[in-house]
């Protein structure tokens, strides 16, 4: 505009502007724009202030405005003799009464309820509902209300971004091809995607049964990989005639393709993966059709862009993208809509700029949502913008909530709960405070009826899907759990999540070698040979290249966990470290005692509980017993796992882990003192535990020592006796519930995967995506 302008003194230019519903800073559209183009132009600028307002009765006009009064970043406060007092002009709503509401619910369930039964009252005394809007910060606000409204009966209208990698048929997708790169590089390398993969629903014959009873018969051969034996189909699998022949379609499939990938470009693999192993035929079937094709199209276009770029783009190089769009939440953007005849209109307060409804709802003006909401601007605006101090993110935010107050004509409800689904008590938003004070409010109690809740809690149980292990034959589990014994891990795992504890030790799961994992047993078996040749060995040099070269023989061995560059680089790194940690420590060596290392224990028991486990280091003295295990990974994240906890007596409410059940590593510590003692005829005392941090950081190495205390002990042999009784009493249902938490999701989602419909899954939430 500016450029446009620039050639006259006094240019002939008409400029509309409202300072107060400046909300899309992070588009670019600051405030500062209206209050820098005021000012060059104030000596013959003319300001007329729009003061009549024709869509709101007054009341809703006098809160918003009380509101928007507490913003120091005005032009009524640059501009003497400015006045924005807005006056009602609307005759139709001039003699409303009480049309500004602001009301409080006990809890979460009560406001989706609550405001459910109002849409039902207004719809059936012939209000049209397309009339009325529902407003929130973050389409995640709207989720449970959405899924009530559709067991209700009640039409409403959505838009919102999405990202469709997290959209179920082309996370399979995704999945399956990362499985076929994994395979064509090691056989058996990709296994551990296996078990999920064969839950999808291109596999209409296999049974959830039939794949757990299958991983935990699979799994006691050490010897051979998933791929080999599902090959044979071994007759002990016990599946039927069609579970066979679909599961050989499938293997068949899969060897095509991973010898075809060689010959073919990459769009011609992932075309031919997604139409000949399922995925258009599962799209095409769906009650979505048309949404689920768009997101496979979305994924496919994003290949075709990428393959024009680099024609020899290989199917590794690919998912690597992916991943890196992933890890930065950047994802694949798809917008969807649902549209209902005379629909509720529900959107973000960023998405309703420009609109207005007769009735409107705000819902969950709590503090956690409108003041404690990330804001600044995305990455890529702020290396060109200026970062902004804290009180001009406030305004902002309070300007969005004044935009969400002057969207109602007729009735507006601002409401807010006590509480959330988690019965974690709620704060209510200091806008809504504001709004109370300006006296233009009515200011009420609701809640929802005891039969309006037990119809909704009786809703939400049938949503509530049977979980993945309820699916799962209780005598089978039985019989996996007789003969278990619990390890230090073990134990650690099912404290910190029963359903992980379920999959990766009952099932046993195959899992992935991670880069860090593989690091960390390369290390202790360079370690394990150092302390058992140390006698041996005469010089220091001797003991390095003896160090270097059995981690290194460890790192090659497993090299198929790892990038080129990154077994490269940990290959250095490691040689460096433990390179270091002898200069650091072996002076200390020769006067330590008897050592034994790698001390697997496999017949013990304490208080009834067959325990088992592999001790890294054990150093002995008269009978004394010093246990140490050696950890890869940084000190500061691993200083919180030597701690004990807080008490000594379990509190259930104590959300933190450690501070609950005590760190891991302090917990690993007395487990051994366990095993230990549990040989009398040893008539050994553990009287310490050492945790070696084997990487330093810029202060050097670290060790923790943990004395052991009688306390201590009995508080974790309470754990190991109230863990193996929950173990045998298949307690597995109730897991961490963590959003990244990978088999908590898979648990309690797997019977949705066919049940999608595009608006219970997580999405891009971040307001700057709302409405690009």
């Amino acid at each position: 505009l500016y450029t446009l302008i620039n050639y006259w003194e006094n240019p002939n230019v008409f400029v509309v502007g409202d300072d107060d519903q400046s909300i899309y800073k992070f588009q670019g559209a600051n405030v500062e724009n209206i209050f820098d183009f005021y000012k060059k132009y104030e000596s013959f600028a003319k300001l007329i202030v729009l003061d009549q307002n024709y869509r709101s009765s007054q009341s809703i006009l006098d809160g918003s405005n009380a509101i928007i009064k507490n913003n120091e970043e005005r032009l009524v406060g640059k501009v003497e003799g400015l006045n924005k007092e807005i006056i009602a002009a609307n005759n139709e709503v001039l003699g409303i009464q009480n049309a500004l509401q602001i009301v409080e619910y006990p809890n979460l369930f009560h406001e989706i309820v609550g405001i459910t039964a109002k849409l039902k009252k207004l719809r059936d005394t012939g209000v049209p509902l397309k009339n009325v809007g529902i407003l929130y910060r973050k389409h995640a606000q709207s989720e449970e209300l959405i899924k009530f409204l559709q067991a209700e009966g009640i039409s409403y209208n959505v838009a919102k971004s999405q990202n469709v990698l997290q959209v179920p048929i082309v996370h399979q997708l995704n999945n399956l091809l990362h499985y076929i790169a994994a395979e064509s590089q090691v056989l058996d390398s990709g296994q551990h995607l296996l078990f999920e993969i064969l839950h999808y629903h291109n596999f209409k014959q296999l049974s959830a049964f039939d794949i757990a009873r299958m991983s935990a018969k699979l799994a006691k051969n050490f010897f051979t990989g998933w791929r080999e034996q599902l090959h044979n189909l071994p007759q002990e699998l016990g599946l039927d005639k069609e579970s066979k022949k679909e599961l050989r379609a499938f293997l068949a499939d899969i060897e095509y393709w991973l010898k075809e990938m060689h010959n073919v470009t990459l769009q011609t693999l992932v075309e031919g993966v997604m139409s000949k192993m399922g995925f258009v035929s599962r799209a095409l079937a769906s009650t979505e059709a048309t949404h689920q094709i768009q997101c496979l199209k979305t994924y496919y276009n994003f290949l075709k862009e990428e393959t024009a770029r680099n024609p020899y783009l290989s199917l590794r190089e690919y998912l690597k993208k992916i991943e890196l769009l992933e890890k930065n939440k950047l994802g694949l953007k798809l917008n969807k809509i649902v549209h209902g005849i005379d629909g509720v209109n529900l959107m973000t307060v960023h998405g309703s700029k420009g609109l207005e409804f007769d009735y409107l709802f705000v819902l969950g003006c709590t503090e956690d949502k409108w003041e404690k909401e990330k804001t600044g601007l995305p990455y890529r605006l702020n290396l060109l913008l200026p970062g902004e101090p804290k009180k001009a993110s406030e305004e902002e935010t309070r300007r969005l909530f004044y935009v969400a107050l002057t969207r109602a004509r007729m009735h507006l409800e601002v409401s807010y709960a006590l509480q959330d689904d988690k019965e974690k008590p709620l704060t209510k938003s200091v806008y809504v405070v504001e709004l109370e004070e300006s006296n233009a409010a009515v200011i009420r109690k609701d809640y929802a009826s005891e039969k309006e809740l037990l119809h909704f809690f009786d809703f939400m149980l049938i949503q509530k899907n049977d979980t993945y292990i309820s699916l799962i034959k209780q005598d089978f589990v039985k019989k996996e759990v007789e003969n278990f014994r619990l390890s230090a891990t073990n134990l650690n795992s099912y404290l910190k999540c029963p359903v992980t504890f379920f999959y990766q030790n009952i099932l046993r799961v195959p899992s992935a070698k991670g880069e860090s994992a593989t690091f960390g047993t390369a290390v202790h078996s360079a370690l394990d040979a150092l302390f058992k040749q140390l006698n041996e060995i005469n010089t220091p040099e001797e003991a390095k290249k003896l160090i270097i070269r059995k981690f290194s023989a460890a790192m090659n061995s497993s090299r198929e966990a790892f990038t080129k560059e990154g077994l490269e680089r940990r290959l250095y790194y490691g040689s460096e470290i433990l390179t270091k940690y002898y200069d650091t420590y072996a002076s200390d060596w020769s006067n330590l005692g008897e050592i034994k290392t790698e001390l697997y224990l496999k017949n013990c028991e304490i208080d009834g509980v067959p325990i088992r486990g592999q001790i890294d280091k054990v150093i002995i003295n008269d009978k004394n017993v010093n246990v140490v295990d050696f950890k890869t990974g940084k000190w500061d994240y691993g200083k919180k796992k030597v701690s004990p906890p807080v008490s000594l007596v379990d509190n259930p409410d104590e959300s933190n882990y450690e501070k609950r059940y005590g760190g891991d590593y302090w917990r690993q510590v007395l487990f051994y003192k366990a095993l230990i003692e549990s040989d009398t005829s040893q008539n050994l005392k553990v009287i310490s535990g050492e945790i070696d941090f084997i990487e330093p950081d810029n202060e050097g190495f670290h060790r923790s020592k943990i004395m052991v205390t009688d306390d201590h002990y009995d508080f974790v042999k309470k754990q190991i006796k109230a863990t193996y009784q929950s173990i045998q009493l298949l307690e597995f249902d109730k897991g961490c519930e963590e959003k990244d938490c990978q088999w908590c999701n898979f648990n309690s989602s797997y019977k949705k995967q066919e049940q999608y419909n595009g608006l219970h899954l997580m999405v891009d939430d971040d307001s700057t995506m709302d409405e690009t």
